[in-house]
């Protein structure tokens, strides 16, 4: 069913954005008007059928130009998905001059959701609920990275997230987990109060000693995985329960250590991170940015949900979404706002307007 608008009325109103839009900013008449092109839309989005040969270049530079048109109008109905390059596709059509077309897909506009206690103690299932319409499924997880400048609300999410996985009751549980707080903030009083294991460090502890106590933990959970592999060497079909390392404020463990130091640890991350998708062990890491020097960019590449918090633009997207230019997407406005892209079976490169959920989290945390 559609959003909205029945399917026609949508068709019509597409075309004649276009027809203004398109048309505006040529020098061709790049309209429907003269047949230059067509649409054709479904539940699951609409193609963009230009008739070759065309007066206009079909090209990046059109898509994006019809992806901003399109996502303006479609809002607060549908978010357009908006891919790296051109989604060119094959058209089934009888006529050569239309066998080909740009398709977009869409989904319904998500917005913020407050997930109660309840709804946390009574969930079976290993879906998290992060939108009105979009669910992380964590038997589909390989690691989590979570960016954001100050104040854009990583803290708050990472407790929501610690927060499903942990459960309220052992049948809600879906991970254990085992965090690193390097600033005893809010991860560390969330620990203490669901009685979870943290490292955070000490009054007399440098940061360098820190830091080798987390390489020193992480390497018996390194230890877990090839255990883990025996088995599977053995039985192909077990299913181990899932274990979650979470590290808060990566920057603050990678800046200023000696580079022997650094080296071993960034050695630990990379080993699970490549190793522990097939054994059920994860990461969940949040930092202000995600460069070459704060991880590994294997781990950067072997993460498949991917938050960026705060501010949007190129240069606070280029590390998780490297291939994106974010120039169209409608971010909301607030706290806890940003882009989320969860590569799983179904959602290849999708990347998607966010808005975090509220929660309601231990006393004293937040």
């Amino acid at each position: 069913m559609m959003e909205g608008l029945s399917k026609d009325e949508w068709r019509n109103t597409l075309k004649q954005a276009l027809n203004l839009g398109l048309g505006s900013n040529s020098s061709t008449e790049t309209t429907s008007y003269n047949g230059s092109f067509d649409i054709s839309v479904s539940e699951a989005g609409f193609a963009f059928i230009p008739r070759i040969p065309a007066s206009y270049l079909i090209d990046n530079s059109l898509y994006e130009s019809i992806f901003k048109i399109t996502n303006v109008v479609c809002y607060p109905y549908y978010t357009i998905i908006k891919k790296p390059t051109m989604n060119m596709i094959s058209w089934p059509s009888n006529e050569f001059h239309s066998k080909r077309a740009l398709w977009f897909d869409w989904l319904p506009v998500n917005t913020r959701v407050r997930v109660s206690e309840d709804y946390i103690s009574n969930n079976k299932t290993h879906k998290i609920p992060i939108m009105s319409h979009f669910f992380v499924n964590f038997d589909s997880v390989t690691s989590v990275l979570i960016a954001g400048n100050s104040g854009s609300g990583k803290s708050y999410l990472l407790s929501y997230i610690m927060n499903s996985l942990h459960g309220v009751t052992p049948s809600s549980k879906i991970s254990d987990l085992f965090v690193i707080d390097p600033k005893k903030d809010s991860p560390a009083r969330w620990c203490k109060a669901r009685g979870v294991d943290c490292i955070f460090p000490t009054k007399e502890g440098a940061t360098s000693d820190f830091v080798a106590n987390i390489t020193e933990a992480l390497s018996r959970f390194v230890k877990i995985i090839y255990d883990r592999q025996d088995q599977l060497y053995k039985n192909s079909s077990l299913i181990f329960p899932h274990v979650c390392i979470v590290i808060d404020e990566l920057l603050a463990l990678t800046e200023n250590i000696p580079k022997k130091l650094k080296d071993a640890f960034f050695s630990m991350i990379s080993t699970i991170s490549l190793m522990g998708r097939s054994t059920n062990v994860h990461l969940i890491l949040v930092s202000q940015r995600f460069d070459a020097n704060t991880i590994p960019v294997v781990v950067r590449q072997q993460a498949n949900l991917k938050i960026q918090l705060g501010v949007i633009s190129s240069a606070t997207t280029r590390f998780l979404f490297e291939d994106l230019d974010p120039a169209g997407i409608l971010i909301p406005t607030g706290r806890g706002t940003g882009l989320i892209s969860f590569n799983d079976n179904e959602r290849i490169s999708q990347v998607l307007p966010l808005q975090t959920p509220t929660f309601d989290a231990p006393q004293g945390v937040i």
